[in-house]
């Protein structure tokens, strides 16, 4: 998808697909639900994992790609420690929360991320073979 895409326009539907998980098990009270909201989540999940990685080789010069990439891997590492200690003090005060919190902010991320994309024109390995 990315290649027929662009990174840009694969990010932005994965991360809608994110905040439509995240809206639809807010509201869920069992887990057989729980498990059929859970697979936009999946969906935009693997959408969004490729995207960034491409953004980032395709922004970033070569000689810094490697640390950059780095950085990235940092942070989803950090995120995968400290999200589940969030998300247990959120379910903690109510269960809706922890999943209000992850479309809260992925909705931002949407939001932010189409301002700054489109500031920013990446062209898709799609639009590069049509200019030769």
């Amino acid at each position: 998808m990315v290649e027929r895409f662009g990174e840009e326009y694969t990010l932005l539907i994965g991360l809608a697909f994110l905040s439509v998980g995240f809206l639809a098990s807010s509201f869920i009270d069992t887990v057989g639900y729980l498990i059929i909201a859970v697979i936009p989540m999946a969906i935009g999940t693997g959408m969004v994992n490729p995207s960034v990685a491409g953004s980032i080789s395709k922004r970033t010069p070569r000689d810094q790609q490697g640390g950059i990439m780095g950085l990235n891997s940092s942070s989803s590492a950090l995120g995968r420690i400290l999200g589940p200690l969030t998300a247990g003090f959120l379910y903690d005060q109510d269960k809706q929360y922890p999943f209000l919190f992850g479309l809260f902010t992925m909705t931002l991320t949407l939001i932010f991320g189409s301002i700054f994309l489109k500031s920013v024109k990446i062209e898709s390995s799609a639009e590069k073979l049509l200019q030769g």
